[in-house]
């Protein structure tokens, strides 16, 4: 049976998020060996890590990574189509 959450059926019935979701408390452990290995391997990539992290809305900011995204993106399809083209020309 699949269950679909409609809107207005949880309105209807007067539903609370209680009632429909149970928490579950877990505890996550992270070992000496991966803390080293976040530390020495990741740290510089990882934004908690990042002194400018408070500078994250600012619109020069966004508008830099926006930048930043569209030109992997446009590498990744021009990467994409010549790989195709030769998959093409080897068929």
């Amino acid at each position: 049976m699949i269950a679909h959450f409609v809107q207005e059926k949880i309105n209807e019935k007067d539903l609370a998020i209680g009632e429909l979701f149970e928490e579950v408390l877990i505890k996550i452990q992270r070992s000496h060996m991966q803390q080293a290995y976040l530390f020495d391997y990741i740290q510089p990539q990882m934004p908690a890590f990042n002194t400018n992290l408070f500078k994250l809305s600012s619109p020069d900011y966004i508008c830099t990574h926006v930048h930043q995204a569209v030109e992997v993106s446009e590498q990744l399809t021009a990467h994409e189509s010549v790989r195709q083209e030769a998959l093409q020309k080897a068929y």
